[in-house]
């Protein structure tokens, strides 16, 4: 199965198409029932129904449909989306729904979706970005609900898929309980560094303003490396690129919190001084260029 970060990069899949799709749902949820019900008599006059699709089959095929509708113009494109589309191809070739009747299907749903838009919506421009967004992600339910077809016609010839499958659905698993247990943990530390600040803040109000300024901004650059892996973390689970500009960040910030506490303190050799103003020197540079990098990748709206 693909996962929403390839999906995003495949399709340039941007925040304004989520917008678009919202905006959408607004009309589009009136024509709900006349679209299973124009969906089902074009069905029935242009392909010969498998005999499993059965009346009761129908119906809740219809349920299912509506369903689809519904959540196509919902917003939430997430692994969990995608996973509810593979679904759907697995229950086409439960009931022998060919893969030229999801094509034919497809076909005709991406044409009633444009004429609706059209008949809603009268600003040209406004119209164009409507129509994109849609198309993309009509794309997209193609893509994903296509593999289930091309995974099955594989399966039929190598014994070894399945057991990948399995393999990679195990590592997947693996890997988002890892995923969850590195951000419970960094949930505890930020919490807990916060409430360390409020209880050492009480003590530091006792010395020197210099001393109390500098410590006090020491523990607060702590406390926003936390909140900014926790950030990272948060984002890594929704779907977003690793970024490696929040960890060379991390690293900058620990120097700076090094020069600030000698500085402060009065200790340590020049050696070790100026090892600490080079190391960050060279990760401000790294910083720097990773993040023009980062910023460049960024898919173009």
């Amino acid at each position: 199965m693909k996962y929403i970060k390839e999906v995003i990069s495949n399709y340039s899949l941007t925040e304004k198409d989520i917008q678009n799709l919202i905006f959408m749902e607004k009309f589009m949820l009136e024509y709900a029932d006349q679209f299973v019900d124009e969906f089902y008599d074009y069905m029935i006059l242009k392909i010969q129904l498998p005999d499993s699709m059965t009346p009761d089959v129908i119906q809740k095929h219809q349920n299912m449909l509506k369903i689809w509708y519904k959540r196509f113009y919902e917003g939430k494109i997430d692994n969990k989306y995608l996973e509810y589309l593979v679904n759907i191809g697995n229950t086409h070739i439960k009931f022998h729904i060919t893969q030229d009747m999801f094509n034919i299907m497809s076909n005709w749903v991406r044409q009633w979706f444009h004429e609706k838009i059209f008949q809603n919506v009268s600003d040209d421009i406004k119209r164009k970005e409507l129509l994109f967004s849609m198309h993309k992600l009509m794309d997209i339910n193609k893509d994903i609900i296509s593999d289930a077809y091309y995974t099955t016609e594989i399966k039929k010839y190598s014994v070894f898929l399945s057991l990948r499958d399995f393999i990679i659905s195990v590592s997947e698993r693996i890997e988002f309980v890892t995923q969850i247990i590195i951000l419970s943990f960094l949930i505890f530390l930020t919490i807990s560094a916060a409430v360390y600040f409020l209880f050492d803040m009480v003590v530091l109000m006792k010395m020197k303003p210099d001393f109390f300024i500098i410590k006090a901004l020491s523990s607060l650059l702590m406390i926003w490396v936390l909140s900014e892996l926790l950030y990272t973390e948060i984002n890594i689970i929704k779907g977003a690129k690793f970024k490696i500009s929040t960890f060379v960040g991390v690293a900058l910030i620990a120097f700076v919190r090094d020069l600030l506490i000698m500085t402060l303190e009065h200790t340590g050799s020049i050696e070790k001084l100026l090892f600490i103003i080079l190391s960050i020197t060279v990760l401000g540079l790294v910083y720097w260029l990773v993040t023009i990098t980062e910023t460049k990748d960024k898919p173009r709206r």
